[in-house]
């Protein structure tokens, strides 16, 4: 049950998050925008490993300037329904668009287009193109080449990468044909996530050094490597093995980039990346009519099939990973795992961008915590000194509200929401009361002006005027009022976070305990 592990980040904040990031590390906010539209895309799909799980790859190959942050994809050739780009060593998000776009256009004029780019980068989840093609009423494809982290069938060393394709194709309505998926048994990213999370892996993941099986993700991850689609020979990973060829061929031989173990080290930033990637669009009309209603009776019957078992029913592609953006819908954000959640906070320390909602609440709360600790005993020394009374009752606030402040921060870290709600409300109060007593200051400083109001009669002190003294006050006032209501909306907007977690933990388990078989795939 993975209820208590997962965090729930609204897709606003987490675009925003990884925009910050890439435009920290060097990238143009437009080519900063592709990607994490890209990569959101791919979480709110369910497919974790090419979504936020691979943000630092990209803000490190920038950082390093072996990827370009900005310019533009070259066509070096084309013809009415192909062409040849030149990516320039751009993000490939970027590169993917470009060369998917021109593909569309060709093929509203010549019914198909094929696009094969070089130098390129890592472009999120393949499906992402596809999609992009079907949204214009097309059949779009996509493939890319990878590096070399594949053992080819009986090889000791690994020379072909995961090689992912992608078909998308429009049925009636708003239902749709999608495969998204590599030519690997699983993409690295999964591995990735298990290593994360400390799981093993199923035996036909990936290897170890030398090219036998393990179970050990740490040992695919370093030394070994990941086994073709199928697993090892004896249970088909030949097949594997030939498709993952057939896709290097239509990307890295066909585009003149590097190709199989030519391709650079996965994690490498020692040499250009220099991927090739295909990207299809195919006009139906070109082709007998009534495609989408074809393709509907052939999912709907798919669909239909008697199943093996009770609990699951036959689906096609792409069915998961719909239900899969209706929960994010449903939950108004997308589910992290905690582990991941702390992975980028700790990228963003290092980056000094803003961190996610959650986290940023607790910080700012901590911040708090401190400061009004400190005024609570800097307020009791000076009463104990002085024998000031007003001193005191300043003491005593400071010390109620560090006790709602930290009900709040253990609410945050433990998601109990009725922890966090009394501060909330002494916010709301102190915030109101606040206010109304600025306004009334500034009412005040207009009537100084014309010497109404007398705060003092001696400027030897201060070497103010009154109607001086009256408007620096004020505005000291109103910023302090304007950074409280901004701390507030932080731990506001923290609350809601929680808020929006403890509903994704009943939905998840709801549906689980329904034996939902969507749900289970999406946390592998």
């Amino acid at each position: 049950m993975a209820a208590p592990d997962e965090s729930v980040v609204s897709k606003d904040e987490m675009r925003r998050f990884m925009v910050d990031c890439m435009t920290t590390a060097g990238a143009s906010e437009s080519h900063a925008t592709q990607l994490a539209l890209v990569l959101l895309e791919g979480d709110i799909r369910g497919h974790y490993s090419h979504g936020l799980n691979r943000l630092d790859m990209y803000v490190r190959d920038v950082q390093q300037k072996v990827c370009k942050g900005d310019g533009e994809p070259v066509i070096l050739k084309e013809k009415a329904g192909t062409a040849w780009v030149d990516g320039n060593n751009l993000l490939g998000p970027v590169v993917g668009n470009f060369c998917m776009d021109l593909a569309i256009k060709k093929a509203k004029d010549a019914g198909i287009g094929w696009v094969v780019a070089k130098g390129s980068n890592h472009y999120g989840i393949a499906g992402w193109y596809a999609l992009r093609a079907m949204k214009q009423g097309m059949l779009g494809m996509s493939m890319t080449n990878t590096s070399p982290i594949s053992y080819p069938t009986r090889s000791a060393v690994p020379a072909l990468g995961t090689n992912p394709i992608s078909l998308a194709a429009p049925g009636t309505g708003d239902d749709a044909f999608v495969l998204d998926m590599a030519s690997t048994t699983v993409a690295i990213g999964k591995v990735e996530l298990a290593a994360r999370k400390e799981n093993p892996v199923p035996l036909s993941w990936g290897v170890g050094a030398g090219g036998k099986e393990t179970t050990d993700p740490s040992h695919v991850l370093n030394g070994g490597g990941l086994l073709p689609l199928g697993g090892v020979e004896v249970s088909g990973g030949y097949k594997g093995y030939g498709l993952s060829s057939m896709i290097e061929i239509f990307c890295g031989i066909l585009a003149g980039a590097h190709w199989g173990p030519h391709v650079r080290k996965w994690m490498s930033t020692s040499a250009e990346a220099d991927l090739g990637q295909c990207f299809v669009a195919i006009d139906p009309e070109a082709f007998a009519p009534g495609f989408a209603e074809r393709l509907q009776d052939f999912m709907q019957t798919m669909r239909a099939l008697p199943t093996s078992s009770p609990s699951f029913k036959v689906e096609v592609a792409g069915d998961m990973e719909r239900r899969h953006e209706l929960l994010v819908n449903d939950l108004g954000g997308i589910p992290y795992h905690k582990n991941q959640i702390a992975f980028v906070n700790d990228l963003a320390s290092k980056l000094g961008v803003k961190p996610v909602a959650l986290f940023a609440s607790i910080v700012v709360a901590t911040i708090i915590l401190i400061s009004e600790i400190s005024l609570a005993v800097f307020e009791y020394i000076h009463c104990r000194l002085d024998g000031n009374p007003l001193s005191a009752v300043f003491a005593g606030i400071f010390t109620v509200h560090s006790v709602f402040t930290t009900f709040y921060i253990i609410g945050a870290f433990r998601l109990i929401e009725c922890f966090m709600v009394p501060w909330l409300t002494l916010q709301l109060i102190f915030l109101t009361t606040f206010a109304l007593f600025v306004i009334v200051w500034w009412i005040a400083t207009l009537l100084s002006i014309f010497n109404l109001v007398q705060y003092y009669h001696t400027t030897s002190d201060q070497g103010l005027t009154n109607a001086e003294f009256f408007v620096l006050t004020g505005v000291i006032l109103t910023i302090v009022l304007v950074v409280s209501i901004k701390l507030s909306h932080i731990l506001y907007r923290g609350f809601v976070t929680v808020r929006n977690q403890n509903l994704a933990r009943y939905r998840i388990t709801e549906a689980i305990q329904r034996k939902d078989s969507v749900l289970k795939p999406s946390y592998v």
